[in-house]
C-alpha cells in the first residue's frame, strides 16, 4: 500500500440505483462511524440534470422508477466529503473544477477517462480502480501499489507511430488504438506534428477526447502515453 498524495479524489459512482442498495448501506456505515473522506472529491455526473426540462413520462421512469435513491444518495456524498454540490463531472481535472492532480501524485480515482487524461497528460499515477475502492482509499489515505502505480507497470509494452496527412479524428484514433492494444500500455509518436509541444488548450482538448476514446473498447483498459513532454512515466 502507499500513501495517496493528490489533494482531491474522485468517485465515479454518482447515480442513486435502487440496484446498488449494499453500496448505500456501506456509507450509512461510514458516515455512521465518522469514517469519512480524509480528502474532499469530486463524482462522475448525476445521472438526471434538475436544469434540464422532462416530460411527465421522462419523470415517471427516471425519478421513480430508475433512479430512487438519488436524493439520498446525494445527501451521503455530501456527508462523506463531495467538493461542491455543482461538481459532478467525468473531467475533474479541468481548470474550471479544480481537481488536477500534479505530476507524480498518487491518486485514488475510478472514473476511466480520468484516469487516462491523469497518468498520460498529467504525469499522475492512479490505476483505473472500482467504485468502491477509489472511496475507501480516500477514506484510508492509501491506496494497493500495483501496475500503473510502478514504475514496471507504466513501461509502454506497444509503440504506435502515427503517420497521417492529416490530423486523424482523436476518437477514431483513440478507438483503434485501444481495439489494438487492450490491455497493454502504448506508446504514442507523432502527434507533436499537429499538437505541438506544449499543454495548451487545443492540445488538451484533443488529448482528452483521444484517451476517453482508447477507454471505450470493449478490452482496453490500460493508459496511451503520448510523446509529449508530461506524458507518463
Amino acid at each position: 500500500m502507499v500513501p495517496i498524495t493528490s489533494k482531491c479524489g474522485h468517485t465515479v459512482i454518482s447515480f442513486g440505483l435502487k440496484a446498488i442498495q449494499p453500496v448505500y448501506d456501506l456509507y450509512d456505515q461510514l458516515i455512521a462511524a465518522g469514517l469519512t473522506s480524509g480528502q474532499k472529491f469530486t463524482a462522475d455526473p448525476r445521472p438526471i440534470d434538475p436544469a434540464v426540462p422532462s416530460s411527465l413520462l421522462e419523470d415517471i421512469v427516471f425519478k421513480k422508477i430508475m433512479y430512487t435513491h438519488q436524493e439520498k444518495y446525494e445527501r451521503q456524498l455530501k456527508k462523506l466529503g463531495i467538493t461542491k454540490d455543482e461538481d459532478y463531472t467525468c473531467t475533474c481535472y479541468l481548470d474550471q473544477v479544480g481537481n488536477k492532480p500534479e505530476k507524480g501524485d498518487v491518486l485514488s480515482w475510478a472514473e476511466s477517462s480520468a484516469v487516462v487524461y491523469a497518468n498520460s497528460v498529467l504525469g499522475a499515477r492512479c490505476n483505473r480502480n472500482s467504485g468502491i475502492i477509489e472511496l475507501m482509499g480516500s477514506v484510508a489515505g492509501f491506496v494497493p501499489e500495483f501496475g500503473l502505480l510502478t514504475d514496471e507497470g507504466r513501461k509502454a509494452t506497444w509503440i504506435i507511430e502515427v503517420k497521417c496527412k492529416e490530423k486523424p479524428e482523436a476518437q477514431l484514433l483513440g478507438s483503434a488504438i485501444g481495439m489494438k492494444v487492450m490491455e497493454e500500455v502504448p506508446y504514442v509518436k507523432g502527434l507533436d506534428r499537429w499538437l505541438g509541444t506544449e499543454l495548451n488548450e487545443e492540445a488538451c482538448s484533443y488529448l482528452k477526447d483521444f484517451g476517453a476514446a482508447t477507454r471505450t473498447t470493449p478490452t482496453s483498459t490500460k493508459s496511451p502515453c503520448s510523446a509529449r513532454p508530461s506524458a507518463c512515466p
